[in-house]
């Protein structure tokens, strides 16, 4: 968490064609991660989800307005009521989508392939279900989205062979 208004900071570097101390930062590219508005971009992916539509075909420009309001509304994070806000000094907002089931199993056999030295080939696609199942998805009602994305995938992988 960072206090209001702290990325100010980057303002003269942004918005300025100017050279400070003889530097020239105009071809600059600041990138900015953060996971606020992440609970507003998994409810528009599901709500996408239930209509039937694919995540692949969920477009950017359908969640900017998602990802300005958090950012708007989160008095917890450096852009809220900042200058690098008020004067639109940021050219794109990229959200990170949630990744479903499918991805996941993706992470997972690359995790397992990147470690097959630690298993028989025969027992990796069971490693892989026993993996699944201790992973967390949601909504509880339609679980479709990973709740950790694939951070947690190689530490379940060692519980499930030690089990």
């Amino acid at each position: 968490k960072l206090p209001a208004g702290f990325l100010d900071i980057l303002v003269p570097f942004i918005d300025s064609r100017n050279n400070i101390a003889g530097i020239s930062y105009h071809k600059a590219i600041f990138i900015l991660l953060s996971n606020t508005g992440s609970s507003d971009i998994v409810k528009a992916a599901f709500d996408h989800w239930k209509l039937g539509k694919s995540r692949g075909t969920l477009q950017q420009s359908e969640l900017e307005g998602t990802i300005v309001t958090a950012i708007n509304e989160d008095k917890d994070y450096g852009l809220w009521q900042s200058q690098i806000m008020s004067k639109s000094l940021i050219n794109a907002f990229i959200p990170f989508l949630p990744l479903e089931k499918v991805h996941v199993t993706k992470c997972i056999s690359d995790a397992l392939l990147a470690n097959r030295h630690l298993f028989q080939m025969h027992q990796l696609d069971k490693i892989a279900e026993v993996v699944m199942t201790k992973l967390k998805f949601s909504p509880p009602d339609e679980p479709i989205f990973s709740d950790m994305g694939c951070k947690r995938v190689t530490e379940k992988i060692y519980e499930a062979v030690v089990e």
